[in-house]
């Protein structure tokens, strides 16, 4: 993701730049909040998913999305292993093709889904049933997802390898899963409180 945007913007000029890394982040919030919203809509239309026994049943998913975040137990998850075409890079304009990338990516569903975490948060969702909550629960997604790029761009800016200190953010993938583990257990608390 940090490196496919990266060659659409370079060479451009600093404005055209700017343009095209806001249409990215912006549809990547955008196609985020869309997925949010509409698992809602669907949610608040269904209600067996409103009543007691289906908080219980996600509370026991979400227990295995923990265990599972830790590295506790290797549970295989529905995800694609499709990735925006490179080939949009050259075929597209810019501006689609940021705006494209961001978009497919924000929506979490479409490509790969690094985090257990996520399958938990379209589950409370869909339970929840609520647009608004699901707008800023998957926006604040969206953004999660946009973080890697800004900081490539703030480091890149400041004459540092950007890319290469965003591997190394990276590599404390270990401690990101501990803390989405403990963000999973206080969701399932919290849903069990209601």
């Amino acid at each position: 993701m940090v490196g496919s945007i990266g060659p659409m913007v370079h060479g451009t000029s600093p404005g055209h730049r700017v343009l095209l890394v806001s249409a990215y982040i912006a549809s990547l919030i955008g196609g985020a909040a869309v997925v949010g919203v509409g698992l809602a809509v669907v949610g608040s239309t269904i209600p067996p998913f409103q009543d007691r026994a289906a908080v219980s049943v996600m509370v026991a998913v979400q227990g295995v999305l923990v265990l599972r975040e830790m590295g506790i137990a290797r549970i295989p998850l529905p995800e694609r292993h499709w990735a925006v075409p490179r080939h949009w890079q050259c075929t597209l304009p810019p501006l689609k093709a940021s705006a494209g990338y961001g978009l497919l990516l924000g929506s979490g569903v479409a490509t790969r889904i690094p985090s257990s975490s996520f399958y938990g948060l379209l589950g409370w969702t869909l339970i929840d049933g609520h647009p608004v909550w699901a707008f800023g629960w998957f926006a604040a997604f969206g953004v999660g997802r946009a973080v890697p790029v800004l900081l490539r761009i703030a480091l890149d800016a400041r004459g540092a390898d950007g890319m290469f200190q965003v591997d190394r953010l990276m590599a404390t993938e270990p401690a990101v899963r501990v803390v989405m583990a403990g963000l999973c257990s206080i969701a399932a608390g919290l849903a069990l409180s209601r």
